[in-house]
């Protein structure tokens, strides 16, 4: 019988040969998932891939088109900074293959196919540094980059891209720790900032944890085998008076080599972690009116601002409704999705149609990946070759690493939780003192740890978690070849005997399904729940995993008796596997449904050439809705509909390629002030019935009330098909379930008032403050008068002009608008504040030039809470705006000094390499007499 060896080159070694199995078999899963991506005009058309990344990505890269450099974004939410959020990946250098004179689709493809193929890579380089055999390290890469947990991040883009690199980071971590290398320290510093940079700090900070706990791991260890080995006499002789130490002993303490990463990884990211760390600040994750973690209550105890029930934050019992340290919690992973690493898909298919049952729980809560499934095979090697104890470090190290992320994921399931849960059992109310987090590894991160608290979202862990199973599959794999085989054995026998038995409760539990889930609610995407797929999915999750783990039973001993064809099919098994699992996440369609033209966006178009706008369009779009016949219907095509649909009708990021100002828009984060802003102008507005009388305006027969920033800042209003605008004029449009109206009472962008009120800034970032400070802007009329937040005692209008004394010669308009530069034309006749309603933001500079007059600095005055203003004297001027934010400036010289010194040190070690090479080669050459 021919083995899979005999299929390779003749005379090739037994690992290139094996290397060259491992790639064909990698290739033919991702070609395989990846199939119409790769080889059709498939767009990736599903959540974040399709409404966030695509678009956002496609701005950055006209951006850097335009000759501009991409700081700034002036189509979300009045403007927001764009490169300090991390999430556009602005500097990251993979970005660089948007710039290439390709289609972009094409190439936002092969941004998220390439880093898929960068995990598999960087976890089969992981398992082979720590010695696993090149099978087992293909099993590992494998196992890896085709999980549930990696593999669906391609809808998560930035997520995808940390999990490409994190394999990476552990390595140079171990090379840093177990070698005491300072060159290994910068390396792991350069992997922590490509991830950083890559738009996902959080994983980057995760490894860096990882890092420390593995040293005080590696520590530990050592400590105890000093005391196991050493003599009494050593013993003595090490606890002895200290010696001097000098530099070359230092660089090699491990604290020393941790924080030479820190610093490396802080220098080479220092372009995209000083804006962001400023936008953090001003953002609304920094807004609390209590503590949420140690660090902020001892911060506000030192600044005399330790009022408030603190403790009833710390503990998660009442934290602000719509809150960051609300959302902080959300996609928490429920402890009954453990089965899911077990049995495919047994929880139920998200899309195209809805057959995920686990909805029906009142417990479940938002999904983040639709299934953490990384093939039976690899996570059955894993729990075989867990050890908690009595093993080497590396071993005990990822075995706790697993159920630590694991137990951190859980999240908002914490001890509180599960104490509501005890209560509602015993026939309680369902109450605890503490909030439902409290307790759990997760809140304990977010107490404890510093800045954790800005994060958010626990099932980012699980990418942790797949990393360290794969890792120890690989260990489990190897030890199939050194007499573990018959344990093994039983462990698929075991699972694939309770998977047996489960298929056939599924099969003869199928009559009942429809009862069952009679009650369960309809997806508001996806349709009612379709309870006979569902109980397919169960029933197919346990005869794959059945079938799987049987011929995993059978195969195993073949293996360990070093059979070459059982090895072979073991490998190929895992892979089909993995690909009837988990092929159905990557949702394609025709690139139409991303690549044509907004129709949305055609109608304002044609809308503005027959009304003559003079200021770019801004309009108020309602967040978070779609049509009502998804929730009523289920379709195959649902996920492909949706992708158009959203583009048609300008959702999420959509409006930033016809560069379209929308109002209101919720992602990573925005400005804190602009937040309070929205809560306080989504009151309802009053509208004029007839002369004399007032109303409520309602937006809809179920009486939404009109947001006052709609009304205030719209051109044009984006709502729901049967939803109307008081006051407003109706626009035809072409897209389904959308009406689009015309605001004639909208302010223009750029404007003059006389009537100017000057408050003290406030101090801090206290709610109730804040709103109650945006309540006195919405209590006025915002064309005839503004309130600017400035020292009163130095600054002051110079002359206050009373309404009854308006100058009717005031003229103002925007004559150049990019999203770096602003330029206005105005004309006073008496001084008065030039108002913009942009956002205000540090970065921003001001520049008067007046007839016969050099252009002058001028101060950016806050003004509406939000908005610029820039006092002018009476006469004509010319205003622009500029955005020249200096922590981008000093970020971006930190990190091009120390990239060009990394690279230099690269090359020059290389050249020393090539020397040496050389040398020992003519030394070897050299005949010996």
């Amino acid at each position: 019988m021919r083995g899979f060896r005999d299929y390779l080159p003749k005379g090739a070694t037994g690992s290139i040969r094996e290397q060259g199995f491992v790639t064909v078999v990698l290739a033919a899963l991702f070609v395989w998932v990846f199939a119409d991506a790769l080889l059709g005009s498939g767009a990736f058309i599903y959540r974040d891939a399709a409404h966030f990344y695509y678009p956002l990505f496609e701005f950055v890269r006209d951006e850097w088109h335009a000759g501009r450099l991409p700081l700034w974004n002036p189509y979300e939410n009045l403007g927001v900074p764009l490169a300090a959020n991390a999430t556009s990946s602005v500097f990251y250098p993979g970005t660089l293959l948007f710039l290439l004179p390709v289609a972009y689709p094409l190439t936002y493809k092969l941004y998220i196919m390439g880093h898929v193929l960068l995990a598999a890579a960087s976890a089969y380089r992981l398992a082979r540094h720590w010695q696993a055999s090149v099978l087992a390290a293909g099993v590992a890469a494998l196992a890896y980059a085709f999980s549930g947990n990696v593999l669906f991040q391609y809808c998560n883009v930035v997520f995808l891209v940390g999990a490409a690199w994190l394999p990476l980071a552990v390595e140079a971590a171990d090379r840093m720790l177990t070698r005491r290398s300072l060159p290994a320290a910068i390396g792991l510093g350069a992997v922590l900032a490509l991830i950083t940079l890559g738009g996902n700090a959080e994983l980057a900070y995760h490894a860096g944890l990882l890092a420390a706990l593995y040293a005080a791991w590696l520590w530990w260890y050592e400590r105890v085998d000093r005391r196991k080995s050493a003599s009494p006499l050593v013993v003595a002789e090490r606890s002895g008076p200290a010696r001097s130490i000098d530099a070359g002993v230092l660089l090699r303490r491990r604290p020393v080599l941790l924080a030479a990463a820190a610093l490396a990884a802080f220098l080479l990211a220092a372009v995209q972690v000083l804006p962001s760390a400023e936008f953090s600040r001003l953002s609304d994750r920094a807004e609390s009116a209590t503590p949420r973690s140690l660090w902020e209550l001892g911060g506000r105890i030192a600044d005399g601002r330790a009022t408030g029930p603190w403790w009833d934050s710390l503990a998660c019992r009442w934290p602000e409704a719509d809150s960051h340290h609300r959302h902080a919690f959300h996609f928490s992973v429920g402890p009954w999705r453990l089965a899911e690493f077990l049995w495919p898909n047994v929880s139920g298919r998200t899309f195209p149609v809805h057959r995920r049952w686990l909805d029906v729980l009142p417990a479940e809560g938002r999904t983040w990946a639709p299934s953490l499934y990384m093939g039976l095979i690899p996570v059955v090697l894993a729990l075989g070759a867990m050890r908690f104890r009595r093993a080497t470090a590396r071993e005990t190290w990822l075995t706790w690493t697993v159920v630590l992320a694991v137990l951190a994921s859980f999240g908002w399931y914490g001890m509180g939780w599960w104490w509501m849960q005890i209560d509602i059992w015993r026939g309680g109310a369902g109450t605890a003192p503490v909030g439902a987090p409290f307790g759990g590894l997760y809140w304990l991160m977010t107490v404890a740890l510093p800045g954790y608290v800005y994060f958010r979202y626990p099932a980012k862990l699980l990418v942790v978690a797949a990393l360290g199973l794969s890792m120890l599959a690989a260990i489990g794999w190897d030890r199939l070849h050194a007499g573990q085989a018959r344990r093994f054995g039983r462990l698929f026998l075991a699972v694939a005997s309770v998977s047996l038995a489960g298929a056939i409760a599924a099969w003869i539990s199928r009559p009942w399904w429809a009862g069952w889930l009679a009650g369960a609610p309809a997806d508001p995407a996806f349709g009612p729940l379709n309870a006979q797929g569902a109980a397919a999915d169960v029933l197919i999750a346990f005869a794959q995993a059945a079938l799987v783990g049987g011929l995993a039973w059978w195969l195993v001993p073949r293996v360990a008796r070093g059979f070459p064809l059982a090895t072979a099919s073991l490998v190929v098994l895992i892979a089909l596997d993995l690909g009837v699992a988990n092929r159905w996440m990557v949702a394609c369609a025709d690139e139409d449904r991303l690549s044509a033209p907004s129709a949305l966006a055609s109608v304002l178009a044609n809308e503005e050439i027959q009304r003559g706008g003079p200021d770019p369009v801004r309009v108020f779009r309602r967040p978070y809705w779609g049509l009502s016949s998804w929730q009523q219907s289920s379709s195959t095509d649902r996920v492909a509909a949706m992708a158009r649909w959203q583009r048609d009708s300008l959702s999420a990021k959509h409006h930033l390629a016809p560069q379209i100002g929308v109002i209101e828009v919720y992602g990573t984060m925005i400005p804190r002030d602009y937040r309070t802003y929205l809560g306080v102008g989504k009151r309802g507005v009053r509208i004029a019935a007839s002369p004399g009388e007032e109303q409520e305006g309602h937006l809809s027969d179920w009486n939404e009330p009109i947001p006052q920033i709609l009304y205030t800042h719209a051109r044009y209003a984006i709502l729901p098909g049967d939803y109307r605008l008081p006051g407003g004029q109706r626009v035809s449009t072409v897209v389904p379930g959308v009406s689009v109206w015309y605001n004639p009472r909208h302010l223009p962008r750029a404007w003059i008032v006389h009537e100017v009120d000057v408050l003290s800034p406030l101090k801090d970032a206290d709610p109730a403050a804040a709103r109650e400070r945006t309540r006195l802007v919405f209590g006025r009329s915002l064309r005839d008068s503004a309130l600017v937040e400035a020292d009163p005692r130095t600054w002051q209008p110079l002359v206050h002009v009373s309404r009854t004394e308006w100058p009717r010669a005031d003229a103002c308009r925007i004559v150049r608008y990019e999203p770096l530069e602003v330029e206005i034309e105005a004309e006073l006749a008496h001084p008065g504040l030039l108002v913009l309603s942009d956002q205000f933001h540090p970065g921003w500079r001001a520049e008067v030039q007046s007839p016969g007059e050099r252009p002058r600095k001028a101060p950016i005055l806050q003004t509406n809470r939000v908005m610029r203003g820039v006092w002018l004297e009476s006469g004509p001027h010319r205003v622009v705006f500029r955005y020249r934010p200096a922590n981008f400036f000093w970020g971006a010289l930190a990190s091009g000094a120390a990239w060009l010194a990394l690279c230099a040190a690269g090359f020059f070690a290389a050249a020393r390499n090539l020397r040496r090479h050389r040398l020992s080669q003519r030394l070897s050459s050299v005949p010996i007499s």
